[in-house]
């Protein structure tokens, strides 16, 4: 019984310093970067074609945004040598992008002064893809999905933009109510693949004069009085959706006091 009780301790013994022996190998040093298992690239494709390819030519004309964008490419050509270097000229609210507090109140904090740690944390991806378009999206979709304070919250609704010349782009929406509930959580930031918070399909008739940024933009609002970041015009969500571990990263361009900053994003799949 003895030898059998120090077997069985022996045992024991030997389980438990091949856990930690394992352990230890598996655990990367202190201090060192752990490679994710994918990184996802989230960001629009900038082009000549852009702001069509984004909300499409009825949108664009109405946001007085202009249809091309323009690419003008220098090239110094010699027998021995070569070189090349272009010029933009792009809006800096089609594709992927911040709404900094700038863009809808004066004097608020621009793009290039939002503090860095904002663009960069766990996220948690929601699918509403099966949310019928030109239809808000409701704190009722949102409260049981897990949200917590310090989140970076990525909507995906499957946005595709127009593909004939007066459609208007369509997509469910962030509600007023909705936004108000994530802001005041307060999430970290917002990030989706719609081009607008709000229904672009509606800002015709809420755009009337003597209407208030309050009554037209309410959902946009809530993030900027707050200064939390309203990221829109992601792409390739829908390799994210079910992985339970993602991180969110994207900088906005720094160009002095901007309004709306261009954005490279990346998802890091662990």
């Amino acid at each position: 019984m003895k030898r059998l009780i120090l077997y069985a301790a022996l045992l024991a013994v030997g389980i438990g310093l091949g856990y930690w022996w394992h352990k230890l190998r598996m655990e990367p040093p202190r201090g060192q970067f752990v490679m994710p298992k994918r990184v996802v690239d989230l960001s629009f494709t900038l082009s000549q074609d852009t702001p069509i390819q984004y909300v499409g030519v009825r949108a664009a004309q109405f946001l007085q945004a202009p249809t091309k964008t323009s690419f003008k490419k220098m090239v110094i050509n010699q027998p021995k040598f070569y070189a090349a270097s272009s010029v933009y000229e792009l809006l800096n609210h089609v594709g992927t992008h911040l709404d900094p507090a700038n863009h809808l109140i004066k004097g608020a904090l621009s793009a290039d002064n939002y503090p860095l740690e904002k663009f960069l944390g766990r996220a948690r991806v929601l699918d509403f893809r099966r949310k019928t378009r030109d239809e808000p999206i409701t704190v009722d979709e949102l409260r049981d999905t897990g949200i917590q304070a310090g989140d970076i919250v990525i909507l995906y609704t499957g946005y595709q933009p127009p593909t004939h010349d007066m459609d208007w782009p369509s997509y469910p929406y962030l509600s007023k109510e909705a936004a108000e509930w994530l802001a005041q959580l307060p999430i970290k930031a917002l990030a989706s693949d719609m081009p607008s918070l709000g229904s672009i399909r509606r800002y015709p008739q809420l755009m009337r004069p003597g209407k208030s940024a309050a009554e037209i933009v309410p959902e946009h609002l809530a993030f900027l009085t707050r200064e939390v970041p309203n990221i829109e015009g992601l792409t390739n969500l829908e390799s994210l959706v079910g992985e339970p571990n993602v991180v969110f990263v994207g900088f906005p361009l720094k160009v002095k006091d901007s309004d709306g900053g261009l954005m490279r994003a990346v998802a890091l799949v662990y």
